[in-house]
């Protein structure tokens, strides 16, 4: 990655939508307290050195280090039990080293613990998901939909879906027509962050995160 042109792209894209920080027109104390106290979060977890280290040692990263951090306080606020991580390989054993991190009981559809039920996708029980990451740079657009239909269908109330590095066809969608049981979008650019809290009035939010 060339790192000058990206740290002008984020810095102009931050300027231009200063409006969006921090909470700023965010009425839902939920959503609000999302972007407060898990997207802002400032403070630093027992959990980050090793992260940080275990990232450091992954030249095949496609996040950045508190992109991986996010994660890891996203998947804290989630309380995971079950998760499913669509992504390559190495990406995949990153992302569910964060949420293991954070939930250590939690089990991904790759354990042989649940494999056999990784294809009943039920809406309940052992197989309801509370949390799925998406590598949507990783694969065609059928296989994205695929995706995101299968985490609609199984996500529990209250779980998260994360898609990492959106492309901007999926972005506009997102603004326009979510998932049918997502009930609030969070897009902070470089991630699409979709929660099922069934409560919740259906809304979309820009997020200016850096």
């Amino acid at each position: 990655m060339n790192l000058v042109p990206d740290i002008v792209r984020r810095t102009v894209r931050y300027l231009c939508h200063l409006h969006h920080r921090c909470g700023y027109g965010i009425h839902s104390p939920y959503a609000y307290g999302m972007v407060r106290d898990v997207v802002y979060e400032r403070g630093t977890y027992y959990a980050y050195a090793a992260l940080d280290a275990l990232i450091a040692a992954t030249p095949q990263a496609v996040l950045r280090p508190r992109d991986y951090r996010l994660l890891f306080r996203l998947a804290n606020a989630a309380g995971v039990r079950q998760m499913a991580v669509w992504a390559a390989p190495t990406e995949e054993r990153l992302v569910t080293a964060c949420v293991q991190a954070a939930c250590p009981a939690a089990r991904s559809d790759g354990d042989e613990a649940i494999a056999g039920r990784a294809n009943s996708h039920t809406l309940c029980g052992a197989n309801a998901l509370q949390w799925a990451y998406i590598d949507a740079a990783a694969l065609d657009a059928d296989a994205l939909r695929q995706r995101l239909t299968e985490a609609d269908q199984r996500a529990a109330d209250g779980a998260l879906v994360v898609v990492a590095r959106p492309l901007q066809w999926l972005r506009r969608e997102m603004g326009h027509e979510m998932p049918p049981r997502c009930r609030v979008v969070f897009d902070l650019h470089d991630l699409l962050i979709l929660s099922y809290e069934q409560r919740l009035a259906r809304q979309h939010y820009r997020v200016n995160y850096f």
